[in-house]
């Protein structure tokens, strides 16, 4: 009787162990491919649900955090893009590029917010910073 049971036991296992486990590698890779696709093609919505999709399943998928930061930098949302940002840097500290990304989006913040006060600045200093971050981004403030 007892040999019946792990007999049992031993073949529903691996189908239950299944269920909860990540897709099989080569599903994953496919999902991950098309992900990249979508990104390279410019197609930024499909490739965020792609990307969202990849990492809800794998959380240390590095790649995955610094593309859903790429994508929320090049839509100007900043907050988000720091937030995936953070999550790639956790990950891997390693990656000057991203450091870079993560400046760049503190220098347009200022950038911002300094454009956002000139119409109330008395201080010349302040039209000073806001034009050497401007030169900086190679703008000016007629492209806000």
């Amino acid at each position: 009787m007892k040999i019946g049971i792990l007999l049992i036991c031993l073949v529903i296992s691996p189908v239950l162990t299944g269920c909860t486990s990540k897709p099989p590698s080569d599903v994953f890779d496919l999902q991950l491919a098309a992900a990249y696709k979508s990104y390279r093609d410019g197609d930024l919505t499909v490739a965020e649900a792609r990307w969202r999709r990849l990492v809800k399943v794998d959380q240390a998928l590095t790649e995955g955090w610094c593309v859903l930061g790429h994508i929320s930098l090049r839509q100007q949302r900043y907050q988000e893009a720091l937030k995936h940002y953070q999550r790639c840097l956790q990950l891997r500290p390693e990656q000057s590029e991203i450091w870079h990304n993560v400046a760049v989006i503190r220098i347009r913040q200022a950038t911002e917010a300094l454009l956002s006060g000139a119409p109330y600045d008395t201080h010349s200093q302040d039209k000073l910073l806001l034009t050497k971050l401007l030169k900086l981004q190679r703008l000016s403030a007629g492209d806000f």
